[in-house]
């Protein structure tokens, strides 16, 4: 594929590791933006303004975006959500096929009572976002399933990669789920896999899931 790559940072890096030789581009400013020929496509790993500015060049030139900025508010999401009606859209925190099992498993445990569930989240100290993307989504995803009220406890420690833990509790046992990511590599590889999915869609609305299970 010929890709268009935003963002600078840690995960852009690690893309670029796995896929230099489809990369066309890659920058970090709006300003830099301008036409390439036979594009498949945008990935875009920055921060929310930039993100909506992707979004509007994908428009423009009707090719799909894999979006794994996180901290996009209300506003920017359905701006994005806007242009998905026009051309193919992935928005997510996580590529992780592992997520996906962790949600699940998560499936499994939906029908029993739990006293109190908390979820734990590690990341690298450079996080800006805290809770992570992640941590929110997973959130929202128990709170589909459960009534009780989801803790999420943050810790930023070393250059660890993402890990996230449920703790399902009651009086005298737990259950804990827990996703570890050990590289970042299936992030990129994720994202990567998301594209090529969205290549073969018309328009629409995607998170990771969605597109991977069809």
């Amino acid at each position: 594929m010929k890709i268009l790559l935003i963002g600078k940072g840690r995960m852009s890096i690690e893309f670029k590791k796995l896929y230099s030789n489809e990369i066309v581009d890659n920058f970090s400013s709006k300003e830099e933006f301008k036409d390439y020929d036979n594009l498949d496509g945008v990935i875009d790993f920055s921060y929310p303004e930039l993100s909506i500015s992707s979004a509007s060049y994908c428009l423009k030139h009707h090719i799909p975006l894999v979006i794994g900025t996180t901290n996009l508010t209300d506003k920017q999401l359905q701006i994005i959500k806007d242009v998905s009606k026009k051309i193919p859209i992935c928005v997510d925190s996580n590529f992780s096929l592992g997520i996906l099992k962790l949600k699940k498993c998560i499936d499994s445990l939906s029908s029993c009572h739990f006293d109190k569930i908390i979820i734990r989240e590690y990341h690298h100290v450079d996080k800006k976002d805290t809770p992570s993307g992640t941590a929110l989504s997973l959130k929202k995803y128990l709170n589909k399933l459960f009534l009780n009220s989801i803790e999420i406890m943050s810790f930023r420690e070393g250059n660890i990669c993402g890990m996230h833990s449920i703790e399902f509790i009651n009086k005298g046992e737990s259950i804990i789920l827990t996703h570890d990511a050990k590289s970042r590599s299936i992030f990129a590889s994720g994202a990567y896999e998301a594209l090529k999915i969205l290549k073969n869609k018309n328009k629409g609305f995607f998170n990771f899931g969605e597109i991977i299970n069809g």
